[in-house]
């Protein structure tokens, strides 16, 4: 076989075996994988083999789609600082507790014990907020100092909290403006 003949079934192996390696293609032809390169690249064909589809006992590793998420992070628009996120966070618990009927009472300072306290049947609860993600199937926050609160509020971006244990039910009362 002459070096037109080689040269000519180097490029014919190339588009009939896309997957094959340069060394593979030599040892058909009998000519050196370098000899095959040069070829395949003079004739502006693909010099690395296209990779065959999975055969075997190593699996490839496979791209998980990425999982939609809403973080606490700035739109762009406006710029939030943590301390922003805190009141956001701070103030949709203290709606949904005043939707939920309770008295409600914000800290005026950051260094106070609580960040809110809730009266509810009677008695008062030390509520401390944070605001959290999800992490798959978990919602994940800071929790702060435990003894310092009562009730831990996990407030996600997208407004959902979770109340941690449980508040206790309060009928919902109706208030006169006496």
């Amino acid at each position: 076989m002459n070096q037109t003949n080689k040269a000519d079934t180097i490029a014919m192996l190339r588009t009939q075996h896309p997957d094959w390696t340069l060394a593979i293609i030599g040892a058909e032809v009998g000519v050196t994988h370098e000899y095959v390169r040069q070829v395949l690249s003079a004739r502006g064909l693909r010099t690395k083999a296209v990779r065959a589809p999975f055969v075997g006992s190593r699996r490839p590793k496979e791209k998980k789609p990425p999982i939609p998420t809403v973080t606490w992070s700035n739109s762009g628009e406006i710029a939030l600082g943590k301390g922003d996120i805190g009141t956001i966070t701070e103030l949709l618990v203290c709606a949904d507790l005043v939707r939920m009927g309770h008295d409600i009472y914000r800290a005026v300072n950051h260094s106070s014990p609580a960040d809110l306290i809730v009266f509810a049947n009677g008695r008062a609860y030390r509520v401390e907020v944070k605001s959290a993600q999800m992490k798959g199937n978990c919602v994940a926050s800071g929790i702060g100092a435990v003894e310092k609160y009562d009730i831990l509020a996990r407030v996600l971006p997208d407004g959902k909290i979770f109340y941690l244990p449980a508040l206790p039910i309060c009928k919902i009362k109706t208030r006169s403006n006496d």
